[in-house]
């Protein structure tokens, strides 16, 4: 049953004296107090509302699969979003895997409108558990496994789409490692770093700069070194999961 019918009569009433709006659902939603609390338990949440039956708290949640890629396409700076039309193709690669077709020039529609076939569905989606193509599938399944962390630290796609959000991050902040990381961990996590994360940040990205070969243009190691700590961010719990 409801935890909360006396909630669900009220929204109920209120959907139907504003004319049965979808979007004043969602205002009066999305803009109340309890949406936008923070997930953070506090004592006070463990003692007096260990369960969350009460809304005291924003309950975490993972992003689902169609929203996970089409944040990464987005970082990118490659989603482009053109509506209706045909479905956008997905393809067998050599190594296995199913992943989709850029269009126009190189960039990506939102996974809304990727083609749907069961013997092609795009592995990036059916990892993060994407519902299955079975007629009867009433939910869809939420898991946490190896092959999800796996699948983005090792994709070609999932790193390219990196090197390319770090191609918008030095176009925006230029060469100044430490704009850099703020306006990286900015577009991804929707936060500034602390100052210890911006410090172990600063020095990994030194490290990496001393590994390079000398021969290598200071563009490139400029490149390299970014597109790191740009896989690390979208690799992190903090991408993945909405707080």
């Amino acid at each position: 049953k409801p935890s909360h019918p006396a909630l669900l009569d009220w929204l109920a009433v209120e959907f139907m004296d504003n004319d049965w709006s979808i979007k004043h659902m969602h205002r009066l939603i999305m803009t109340s107090s309890t949406y936008q609390q923070s997930s953070s338990v506090s004592e006070q949440h463990e003692l007096r509302d260990p369960e969350n039956k009460w809304l005291s708290r924003m309950p975490m949640r993972r992003m689902d699969a169609e929203m996970l890629r089409d944040s990464l396409i987005t970082l990118a700076g490659v989603r482009w979003d053109k509506q209706f039309g045909p479905g956008d193709l997905a393809v067998s690669r050599e190594d296995g895997l199913i992943t989709t077709l850029p269009v126009n020039n190189d960039v990506w529609r939102r996974s809304v409108y990727v083609l749907h076939r069961r013997t092609l569905m795009p592995t990036l989606l059916t990892s993060f558990d994407r519902p299955r193509m079975s007629p009867n599938c009433i939910e869809r399944t939420e898991s946490t496994v190896a092959p999800q962390a796996l699948h983005l630290l090792n994709n070609k796609q999932v790193n390219l789409w990196a090197g390319q959000f770090a191609r918008q991050i030095i176009q925006e902040a230029g060469n100044a490692r430490e704009e850099q990381i703020r306006l990286s961990y900015l577009k991804a996590l929707s936060r500034q770093p602390d100052d210890q994360e911006l410090q172990l940040t600063l020095e990994y990205m030194e490290k990496i700069s001393d590994a390079a070969e000398q021969e290598t243009p200071p563009e490139e190691i400029h490149l390299q070194v970014l597109s790191n700590v740009c896989h690390a961010l979208i690799n992190s719990a903090a991408f993945i999961y909405i707080d």
